[in-house]
């Protein structure tokens, strides 16, 4: 699991999964078969998920935002050149300095546009960030993001398109 825990804030984005290709032979005849764990999507969320992370520790050096714990989803679209455009809360923390520092954040993605599947102008991207000041803070509200999440993909309609970013 990633997560960026300092004194102030914890923040995350999509946890990719990785691990080493297994290669094993099918038979001596036969080229051999490589079973891969890691998606395209995963890596791609992965390095999303790095760069996000790297605007947040920014933002608060930088910047000098002290968020507060709490949880924070941001949707938006892409522009031409693949930067986030149309940037609205999805779900506030509740505190400006976090809502601020994530909204920074997001605003300073780039090539978000490399994402290795179809989308179109209507294809909405979630930010799921999560700040906390404590390893036991940042599982509680872990855990409550997957509910969030499972509430909204259960509510879901059919055909719609929401590419998560997030813990």
């Amino acid at each position: 699991m990633h997560k960026f825990l300092k004194s102030t804030a914890a923040a995350s984005a999509v946890f990719a999964l990785t691990a080493p290709s297994l290669t094993a032979p099918a038979f001596a005849q036969r080229p051999e078969i490589t079973v891969s764990t890691t998606t395209a999507m995963e890596e791609w969320r992965g390095d999303v998920t790095r760069d996000l992370d790297r605007n947040l520790k920014f933002a608060e050096k930088a910047r000098g935002y002290h968020p507060q714990d709490g949880i924070v989803q941001i949707r938006f679209h892409l522009d031409d050149s693949g930067r986030p455009a149309d940037l609205q809360f999805y779900r506030s923390s509740g505190s400006r300095a976090s809502d601020k520092t994530a909204h920074w954040a997001v605003r300073r993605l780039n090539n978000l546009d490399e994402v290795p599947t179809a989308i179109d102008r209507g294809t909405v991207f979630q930010a799921n960030i999560i700040f906390a000041r404590s390893a036991k803070e940042h599982t509680r509200l872990a855990r409550k993001l997957e509910a969030y999440e499972r509430t909204r993909l259960a509510s879901a309609s059919p055909g719609s398109k929401v590419i998560a970013l997030g813990s």
